[in-house]
């Protein structure tokens, strides 16, 4: 994976910054990165919007063309492996590249095992043959699917079948594709996860142009409009338009905030219950020995 990640050098890739071995075990050491994984995302926010998703595709695809260069293939794209930076404008790391390969390598082990994550492996993934970019390419529009629908683009009740809707293609997924993004989409979808991987994108970049074409087509993206949605420096970008809270609010919302109104009353409460407390233990004619069980100095002693 060291080998592999160091020739790849990307804005939108982790670094890795040093290999070596501790007490006979190897290591690798990687950039320190702050925000979360755009599965786990995903999970909690459900599906993103256009804008945001354009923008995680575009951010992948910059890391694919430079693998494609270096004649990489990843085998393993997945929103687990997609990191989504925590700054102020949405920025995206692809890692894991443990399975990577050059092009002249297969998908087998040498016991033919399939690797990789079945509902992001592309047909010839699975089949067990020899990939090349392409396959990654088909990884990126499930990805990309993922993130607009909140559901993968395949589905099935057992490994078999879920391998044999991924051969038959776009047509017999677990579900209607077609009826969960627009007729413009459909169109892209339907040749972004072709079986025949010449009826596909043949490289990342006619993949997002074509993308960002369909979804201006079909309304869900403005124009021209920017694509790096502002969030909070704490935060991963999510699909709503919900307004940053101001620093002084709980980053969870402003239920635990106590309004300054409220905090004066307390306080003038509280004095008011001293004062008097001072005016009862002072009146004349009053007998407190009692009143606190603190042994007398004979008891003490």
């Amino acid at each position: 994976e060291a080998k592999v990640a160091a020739r790849l050098r990307s804005p939108n890739a982790v670094q890795i910054l040093g290999v070596g071995e501790h007490e006979g075990s190897p290591y690798l050491a990687m950039e320190l990165l702050e925000g979360e994984t755009l599965e786990s995302f995903l999970i909690r926010e459900g599906p993103l919007s256009s804008e945001t998703t354009l923008t995680i595709a575009s951010q992948i695809a910059s890391v694919l063309e430079k693998a494609r260069e270096l004649g990489i293939v990843h085998r393993d794209l997945k929103p687990a492996n997609v990191w989504l930076c925590a700054q102020r404008e949405l920025f995206i790391k692809v890692f894991d590249f443990g399975i990577a390969k050059a092009p002249l390598a297969t998908v087998q082990t040498a016991s033919g095992a399939m690797v990789g994550t079945l509902h992001y492996m592309s047909p010839e993934q699975v089949q067990g043959r020899t990939l090349d970019h392409r396959s990654d390419l088909w990884a990126l529009a499930v990805v990309t699917l993922e993130c607009l629908t909140g559901q993968h683009a395949f589905e099935g009740t057992s490994l078999g079948e879920l391998v044999l809707k991924i051969m038959a293609g776009p047509d017999s997924g677990g579900r209607d594709l077609a009826s969960t993004v627009s007729p413009e989409l459909a169109e892209w979808t339907e040749r972004a996860l072709a079986v025949d991987v010449n009826r596909r994108f043949q490289s990342a970049s006619e993949l997002v142009d074509s993308l960002r074409a369909k979804l201006s087509a079909s309304s869900r993206l403005p124009s021209g409009a920017p694509v790096s949605p502002r969030v909070a420096p704490s935060r991963v970008p999510s699909s709503r338009t919900e307004p940053v809270p101001p620093v002084a609010s709980s980053r969870y919302g402003s239920g635990l905030g106590v309004s300054r109104r409220t905090v004066v009353a307390a306080a003038s409460a509280g004095a008011a219950l001293v004062l008097l407390a001072g005016i009862w233990l002072l009146a004349p004619g009053s007998d407190r020995s009692e009143a606190v069980a603190w042994p007398s100095p004979a008891a003490r002693s």
